[in-house]
């Protein structure tokens, strides 16, 4: 079960992985398109929620959470495809992180 800090913690991942997928987008596109904006911050929360839940499982502090929650979410997919690497190292499988269509628009 989750206590009030780990919430803070996964929080604060969370929200800062969104403004760094924001000023990810902002420091690639001079123009504003909302489906794109709303597609990398969506990435960036998600990827903020799984850097949270890692830093709440290994007891890391929020300071830790927000700033490894930045730069995942300014980094997107990057980060996905890092995790997913890590998993298959561990685990022992290759082949499952497909890198085919990331960098796709």
């Amino acid at each position: 079960m989750l206590d009030i800090r780990d919430i803070w913690v996964t929080a604060m991942a969370m929200f800062l992985a969104l403004i760094g997928g924001i000023a990810s987008y902002l420091n690639e596109n001079e123009e504003l398109k909302w489906y794109s904006l709303f597609r990398k911050a969506f990435i960036a929360v998600f990827v903020g929620i799984l850097i949270g839940f890692i830093c709440v499982h290994f007891g890391w502090s929020i300071f830790i959470a927000g700033g490894l929650g930045g730069l995942g979410g300014f980094f997107g997919v990057q980060t996905l495809v890092f995790l997913g690497r890590i998993v298959e190292n561990r685990v022992g499988i290759s082949g499952v992180v497909n890198t085919k269509n990331i960098n796709k628009k």
